[in-house]
């Protein structure tokens, strides 16, 4: 688990490497099938008391992946979600 408390808007030291290690799916995925990956593998397996967020990032607007994660009621109750839309979505964009 890691800890977000270290960073501020102006400390941002350090936050790459966690983005880096934290699960990533993989390109090409749609995201309905992402977060459902999430809710069965990760927060399923998760240590209830620890708090969890899932980032979701697409390739649409950010319209789309609020959306997306409105639709996915059990998945919000488990954890928090954050919902990313970029232009175009590779992984140098993180």
């Amino acid at each position: 688990m890691f800890d977000f408390s270290q960073f501020s808007a102006g400390n941002l030291s350090g936050a790459r490497e966690i983005l880096e290690s934290l699960p990533y799916i993989g390109e090409y995925t749609r995201p309905s099938t992402a977060l459902e990956f999430v809710q069965h593998n990760l927060l399923a397996s998760r240590n209830s008391s620890a708090p969890a967020f899932v980032l979701l990032a697409t390739d649409g607007h950010v319209q789309d992946a609020v959306q997306l994660i409105a639709d996915v009621s059990n998945v919000q109750s488990a954890a928090t979600l954050y919902g990313i839309g970029f232009g175009t979505l590779n992984t140098s964009a993180l």
